[in-house]
């Protein structure tokens, strides 16, 4: 009769140390038509999501008598241009769920969704970054 080795198996668990800043993750935006829930746009995603929006800032500064910031022409065909191009391009990949499918989405919801996500990027005022060494 032969015996067989028992086999040992090792379990090695690694704790992972967080390098990066705590991020959230997940945003839950609720409209008139009920609540979606998005992924925060990472990795390539995230790059177009950044750069369509920041394709979208006014470009103009113009002032009416009382102080209000009027949208020229040309940063209202910018601003659109960009919901046109998230839409297709970026919300397809950070809608998790909602009320409606991202095909079937009420054109009221897109542009609530664009305007919240708008928000969620940090163009961190003067200091993007900043070298540390």
């Amino acid at each position: 009769m032969v015996k067989k080795a028992k086999e040992e198996t090792e379990v090695v668990v690694e704790e992972v140390k967080k390098t990066t800043p705590s991020l959230k993750l997940r945003y839950t935006i609720e409209t008139a038509n009920g609540q979606y829930e998005l992924k925060r746009p990472v990795g390539r995603v995230g790059i177009t999501h950044f750069t369509i929006v920041t394709s979208a800032i006014p470009q103009s500064n113009v002032k009416d008598d009382d102080g209000n910031t009027i949208t020229s022409p040309g940063d209202q065909k910018r601003f659109n241009d960009a919901l046109e191009n998230w839409m297709d391009k970026v919300l397809p990949s950070i809608y998790i769920n909602g009320p409606y499918p991202v095909t079937e989405m009420p054109g009221e919801d897109v542009y609530a969704l664009f305007l919240a996500m708008f928000t969620t990027v940090n163009f961190g005022g003067s200091e993007l970054f900043r070298f540390v060494e």
